[in-house]
């Protein structure tokens, strides 16, 4: 399995070209940054120019490198949620997930993790369900055509509570640029991880890593590799069993006063979730 690592875990107080540098030198082969709001400054900025996304790559590049998938959830799909009651709504999220992939494709990173939106008391499930497909169907043909997948990530959106339905709005979408994106800690709440991957299967196509502790079992108990409830073993199996060998990012947080040497700890604890039979 390959090792990536998100842009936002590595330390926000070290420079751009120092962050690179320090993932390499961890043992990273990829970073997985995210799209930022026009204007941030930020490395993958929704109004990047098609420069700005050359340099980044060519960044990653020097320092052997590369983007194992784009973060793509949070920009605009808050705003302009696909599933909003408002059709128009509705397709300022559709253009602005469109835009996304674009960016994906420049930085060929293969994948674009996408959150539907969040269920609320404004739209109910089942028609968050319904707008969701119907906004996958028509971003698969263009997601074909850019070479990225567009990977629906399982969060705390209170959407698609079981394995079987995630595994089910893939199969009806029906296209290879359709998967999903796995995140082992994220389940735990509500189920176990070797399950969900062994019903996902094949349609897993990029992987999210971090732990969470059960005895806290609300957002502070997300935690650091090795550190929580997940049981690693099972995981590993369970991806082994399904036949992945893909990319396997982490997402966690940082050591407050050592924000270095926790990246290189997230390694070392990659490493050894790699190694269990």
């Amino acid at each position: 399995m390959k090792k990536g690592i998100c842009w936002s875990t590595l330390p926000p107080e070290m420079g751009v070209a120092e962050r690179f540098v320090l993932a390499a030198k961890a043992g990273f082969q990829a970073i997985e940054p995210s799209v930022e709001l026009e204007g941030s400054g930020g490395l993958i900025r929704y109004d990047s120019s098609e420069a700005d996304l050359k340099q980044a790559l060519k960044m990653a590049r020097d320092n052997g490198l590369t983007y194992c998938s784009l973060m793509g959830g949070g920009v605009h799909q808050r705003t302009y949620p696909i599933v909003d009651d408002d059709a128009a709504v509705r397709q300022k999220g559709l253009d602005s997930v469109r835009r996304l992939l674009e960016i994906a494709a420049t930085l060929e990173t293969g994948a674009l993790l996408f959150v539907p939106h969040w269920v609320g008391d404004k739209v109910r499930y089942d028609r968050c369900y319904e707008r969701t497909l119907e906004t996958m169907r028509k971003l698969a043909p263009e997601a074909e055509r850019l070479g990225v997948t567009l990977a629906i990530e399982n969060v705390w959106n209170k959407f698609l509570l079981s394995p079987i339905e995630f595994a089910r709005i893939i199969d009806e979408v029906g296209s290879p640029a359709v998967q999903a994106y796995f995140d082992v800690g994220n389940v735990l709440v509500w189920g176990y991880p070797h399950h969900w991957i062994e019903i996902l299967g094949k349609r897993i196509c990029r992987v999210h890593v971090k732990d969470f502790r059960t005895d806290i079992n609300n957002a502070y108990g997300f935690a650091q590799l090795l550190n929580g409830s997940v049981n690693w073993p099972a995981v590993m199996r369970a991806l082994r069993g399904i036949g992945y060998d893909g990319w396997v990012t982490a997402e966690v947080g940082r050591y407050a006063h050592f924000p270095i040497e926790s990246t290189y700890d997230t390694s070392t604890a990659m490493d050894r979730i790699f190694a269990l039979r």
